[in-house]
């Protein structure tokens, strides 16, 4: 129910810009930066597309609780997302210059900044580019830069989907707390490592709370000297918030920190 309301947001943090090529998905739509493959790219839609299957073919549909949703307008929806995903997108031609990658790059950021500006939006652009993943494609894909970095030509993605297919349901129900425990009780003092742990409070698909609620399942202690501190940015601005979780020595075996304002990919949006 909750990617039904949100689908067509920025699935990565909800109070930032979508771009606006990722809020067609028309088919036939034609896009400025010829490849269309960043929103299908997102694994959050095709986790959506096994879901929204498993919901369609259940034999009693009402004693889901799908609430508003009826079954017919979850149908479209599946229909539309099945269509984007299935769909094979040509590989962008690459034998451009740098100076016409430029000028994709400046129109699609013009075009956002007037669509922003008539929406009378307050995201600041000069720290963040909603087009920037479709700019990478673009430019990751040009036989000049693969060229340059003496890589086979290849048709470069965010995501890849055969290591989605290929990858065993059953592995998105194990834990990786172990793993951590076995790292901070082994290795941090041993190899003098320091781990840390950071989440954006506006990640829609890491959500801050669900980085809390693993924190808690690890089961280590917290140092109640440095629980939830507030930290500063540069202009000694809140910038999030600071815990020490200590191993079974006492030591500081793992730093958490929150990041005011920022989404899935931090550096992207703060």
């Amino acid at each position: 129910r909750a990617y039904y309301a949100a689908w067509n947001s920025n699935i990565y943090g909800l109070d930032f810009n979508q771009c606006p090529e990722d809020e067609h998905w028309d088919s036939n739509y034609l896009t400025p930066f010829e490849s269309t493959r960043f929103m299908k790219d997102g694994h959050i839609h095709r986790a959506a597309h096994k879901a929204m299957k498993k919901v369609l073919n259940s034999k009693d549909y009402k004693s889901l609780k799908m609430g508003h949703i009826k079954k017919k307008d979850l149908e479209d929806m599946y229909n539309k997302l099945d269509n984007r995903l299935s769909k094979n997108y040509k590989k962008v031609t690459t034998k451009k210059s740098k100076n016409s990658l430029l000028k994709a790059h400046n129109d699609g950021l013009q075009k956002f900044t007037l669509e922003r500006d008539e929406a009378d939006d307050v995201t600041d652009t000069e720290t963040y580019e909603p087009c920037i993943e479709h700019f990478m494609d673009s430019y990751l894909n040009s036989d000049e830069v693969q060229t340059a970095l003496h890589v086979k030509p290849t048709e470069w993605e965010m995501c890849s989907d055969q290591v989605w297919y290929a990858w065993p349901d059953s592995d998105f129900e194990r834990h990786i707390e172990p793993f951590y425990t076995q790292i901070v009780q082994k290795y941090v003092t041993k190899l003098g490592l320091t781990l840390t742990v950071y989440s954006g409070d506006d990640d829609s698909v890491c959500g801050l709370q669900g980085t809390q609620y693993w924190l808690e399942r690890w089961g280590q202690n917290v140092n109640s000297d440095v629980e939830w501190q507030e930290w500063s940015d540069d202009d000694n601005q809140l910038a999030g918030y600071y815990t020490q979780y200590l191993d079974d020595n006492d030591n500081v075996g793992l730093h958490f920190l929150t990041v005011r304002s920022a989404g899935h990919m931090v550096p992207t949006t703060q």
